[in-house]
């Protein structure tokens, strides 16, 4: 005979308001589900979880900093492990994964015929044995994911670029070049704090630095992911992009968030 759930305690995790608010409301018509707090990042999320005794965790899979599925793989020691309800807006690959291995998920943009699906399967298999079964198979899905993307991902090749400075040709290689930003005819080269102001056009470089690992985020702005240290979401809904062995933050926009999305989905 299966326990009847009488509350299920729910933690909301998702880096955008909008998102979480849209979940509260959907959930709000559910007497079983008590939501007894929000997130917005993963950090937020793991202190929650293990500070608190939540039931179950509505968890946005693209987030900066760290994914909803890195969330998952450190819950491994907890005693009593929360029902996973993932939420996501792209990542096709993890939407059939889940399928298969019968993890529960909400697509984005999400319905309410969608979010009764999910309360109905977490209220039929809400137990402990049940949660560490669900968790097991998380964590081997994102043992999974994780070497499919290191074999689908491209390899990044470096190369030595001559840029003049100071009466001579310095070569500085790709490697060492966090950030390209446009200045009108010219371009500035970031590399070691320091920055070189060189006659060349932004999309001539992006065409030349693509296989060395450099992507477009905005008009002005070329970066190399291989040296990106911290992505951050924004009030605005864009990114501000940290890296290392630079002091200078840039910010996305809109134009480029496909190759944003495809960052953070598919880090170097």
């Amino acid at each position: 005979m299966k326990e009847t759930v009488s509350s299920i305690r729910t933690l909301i995790v998702d880096d955008e308001p909008l998102a979480r608010e849209g979940l509260r409301i959907l959930l709000g018509d559910f007497d079983t589900i008590e939501i007894i707090g929000e997130c917005s990042n993963g950090e937020e999320a793991l202190q929650r979880i293990s500070s608190a005794e939540i039931d179950l965790v509505f968890l946005d899979i693209e987030m900066p900093s760290m994914t909803g599925l890195e969330v998952v793989a450190k819950l491994e020691n907890l005693k009593k492990c929360p029902h996973i309800v993932f939420v996501t807006a792209y990542n096709e690959y993890a939407v059939k994964a889940f399928e298969v291995h019968a993890v529960d998920y909400l697509l984005k943009p999400i319905d309410r015929e969608m979010i009764t699906r999910a309360v109905k399967r977490v209220s039929e298999h809400l137990s402990e044995h049940q949660n560490k079964i669900a968790l097991h198979t998380i964590q081997q899905l994102f043992q999974s994911m994780q070497e499919q993307k290191e074999k689908e991902k491209p390899s990044v090749s470096h190369k030595k670029i001559p840029i003049k400075a100071d009466g001579k040709v310095l070569f500085i290689n790709t490697r060492e070049i966090p950030l390209i930003e446009a200045n009108g005819d010219y371009i500035n080269v970031y590399c070691n704090d320091r920055h070189y102001l060189v006659h060349d056009r932004l999309k001539r470089m992006e065409k030349e630095l693509h296989s060395c690992g450099f992507m477009r985020i905005h008009r002005s702005f070329l970066i190399n992911t291989t040296r990106v240290r911290s992505i951050e979401n924004d009030a605005f809904g864009e990114y501000v992009f940290t890296f290392e062995n630079c002091t200078k933050k840039v910010r996305s926009s809109r134009g480029y968030s496909e190759n944003v999305h495809l960052l953070l989905n598919n880090p170097s």
